[in-house]
């Protein structure tokens, strides 16, 4: 009897595990179906010993204060980077990104906090950082190079609470005439879920003078970070377990579960108490609040009739639109002028934007803003 319980037990892991190999297989081939260039064979560059070299040197990871979230122990939340450092931050364009960066560990030259009148300062996740593009190709560096100096706080895994503290921190140190509040669809709502369970970030949203004084804290900020990555160096040495480990990672059945998972979430009620804080808060600091609604790379390619875009994008924008906020949509932008929107991203495939991509969100937002 026991045999046989066993038998069927070791059955039922044998099917579940070959079901769940089939599904990435046909997510894999839906995938490709909708994207010719997977056809071309296409194998991103190997940059591991040139990041290894860079480390060796002092260079590190960028690290997204974000992944603290779930811990208690710090008395310090980190928003930003650790600063004044090359900052190691990807490949998907076949060249490694890294960029300097500045006193309080954001993506600029250090030199643009001694500006006294700036014209935009720009929050939002890893598209307003500027993933996976050099300096001169993020939102940031194109409308500089276009005379709009610009202050780049965007910061990659932040969600909307985690944009309105970085902007409630930082913005007695310059002055500006535009705030870009950049909102991606793909997970923004998702992250700020997690986000409401941290009591710091809650901070922020129940207590208006309430700041952690971050400025003045880098080095505790820098310190917090170092002690991450060299714990996360120790785990990810390659190794067998390791190996196994992706082998069995799943990554589009797990992005395919994601995207369901976070589709039939609501919009929490405290996302509209951010949107009113923020645009308070671009009120007493004199500047206009922008408000920037990037799409999700699924609507134009994969699984586009499945999520819950329409019902949330309406629903978001209508609430912006009642507190007179002015809304650059670029769901509507890229359908109306873009043939082909998957030439905006890394060969086409589910990424971030190419340089391309960005350099056209970034020319449609310098028109629109003053």
């Amino acid at each position: 009897m026991i045999k046989k319980i066993i038998l069927n037990l070791h059955i039922v892991i044998i099917s579940f595990m070959i079901s769940l190999f089939v599904a990435e297989f046909l997510l894999k081939k839906m995938d490709e179906s909708k994207n010719s260039t997977n056809d071309l064979g296409i194998i991103l560059n190997d940059y591991s010993e040139l990041i290894r070299s860079k480390k060796e040197k002092g260079a590190v990871s960028s690290v997204p204060g974000t992944i603290y979230l779930e811990r208690d122990d710090l008395s310090v939340l980190p928003l930003s980077g650790i600063a004044n450092k090359e900052t190691i931050f990807g490949n998907e364009n076949n060249y490694l990104v890294t960029y300097k960066s500045d006193r309080f560990g954001f993506r600029n030259f250090d030199e643009i906090w001694l500006e006294n009148n700036l014209n935009t300062i720009i929050i939002g996740d890893s598209y307003a950082h500027g993933a996976q593009v050099l300096d001169h190709d993020t939102i940031s560096g194109i409308l500089n190079k276009k005379g709009k100096t610009t202050l780049n706080l965007g910061y990659g895994g932040t969600g909307p609470l985690s944009q309105y503290a970085i902007i409630k921190e930082y913005i007695k140190e310059v002055k500006t005439k535009n705030i870009l509040w950049i909102y991606y669809e793909g997970n923004d709502i998702h992250d700020l879920y997690f986000e409401l369970k941290n009591k710091i970030l809650k901070n922020y949203l129940n207590n208006k003078n309430f700041i952690q004084n971050l400025k003045n804290r880098q080095v505790e900020i820098d310190n917090i970070h170092l002690e991450s990555l060299s714990n996360l160096e120790k785990k990810s040495k390659k190794n067998l377990k390791n190996r196994i480990t992706n082998f069995f990672s799943f990554p589009l059945l797990k992005n395919f579960l994601f995207i369901s998972y976070s589709s039939i979430k609501p919009i929490p009620n405290e996302f509209e108490k951010i949107v009113s804080l923020m645009h308070k808060l671009s009120a007493e600091n004199n500047a206009e609040l922008y408000f920037v609604y990037l799409p999700e790379y699924f609507r134009f390619s994969g699984y586009k009739n499945y999520f819950k875009y329409k019902r949330d994008y309406k629903i978001i924008l209508s609430l912006i639109s009642k507190y007179n906020i002015p809304i650059i949509d670029f769901v509507d932008l890229i359908e109306k002028k873009i043939d082909s929107p998957l030439e905006l991203y890394p060969f086409q495939r589910f990424g971030h934007f190419n340089p391309s991509g960005y350099k056209f969100i970034a020319e449609q937002i310098e028109k629109k803003i003053k």
